[in-house]
């Protein structure tokens, strides 16, 4: 199990948010954007 965060591989984080983007439809800045907002 990895202590690391999503968003600290920057590639695999990138890779996720297009990934979610393409199968969503949602704005791939969105969909970070509440990724971050959970964090809080």
């Amino acid at each position: 199990m990895s202590d690391k965060f999503p968003h600290e591989d920057s590639g695999a984080f990138r890779d996720a948010v297009q990934y979610t983007a393409k199968q969503t439809g949602f704005v791939a800045r969105l969909i970070e954007k509440d990724y971050y907002c959970s964090l809080i």
